[in-house]
């Protein structure tokens, strides 16, 4: 993941990968970064921090025990992000989550903080502290399945289960579950 430019896929083989990828390189428009399970289901991780911009992430499985906002299991903070696939299960954190201010906590959404053109496609959340939770602009979310939301007591993070939350402008849902 350290070394991978602009148009280059990172096949990960089957297997049990006991870390989290933070990753801030970019890719371009014509040319995306692709992190794809060989297999789809057979590589199993921690997750993704995601703040470059054009990239894809596609057919893991995520699990972690780890608490917070931050550990999502694929955070976004980069623009051009498409999260395919991925089977993301028994976090004691939000399944996806577009980083960025929230409304509530600043005076104003600014736009250069947040999330643009990210496409959530077929991913199922389970037994997760949160779903999908959508911060930023031209957003969509589509055929997700997001099942059995669990609050944890000794965890004020978990506090509000929810299966989506929204900020910013122009984010479709549409086909979840």
């Amino acid at each position: 993941a350290n070394n991978a430019t602009a148009g280059q896929t990172c096949l990960v083989w089957p297997g049990t990968y006991n870390e989290r990828i933070s990753f801030s390189r970019s890719g371009t428009s014509g040319n995306r970064i692709t992190f794809i399970a060989a297999n789809p289901r057979t590589v199993i991780m921690q997750g993704f921090r995601l703040s470059g911009d054009y990239l894809t992430v596609q057919g893991f499985d995520i699990t972690h025990n780890l608490t917070g906002y931050t550990d999502a299991g694929i955070l976004i903070s980069g623009d051009n992000i498409d999260v395919i696939d991925n089977y993301i299960y028994n976090l004691r954190a939000p399944g996806i989550y577009g980083s960025g201010p929230i409304p509530n906590n600043s005076p104003s959404f600014d736009p250069n903080l947040s999330s643009h053109n990210v496409n959530i496609i077929n991913n199922k959340i389970y037994a997760s502290a949160k779903g999908v939770m959508a911060n930023g602009y031209n957003w969509v979310i589509d055929g997700n399945e997001v099942e059995r939301l669990v609050r944890y007591a000794d965890d004020p993070t978990t506090e509000d289960n929810d299966f989506a939350r929204v900020f910013g402008e122009n984010i479709t849902f549409r086909r979840n579950w």
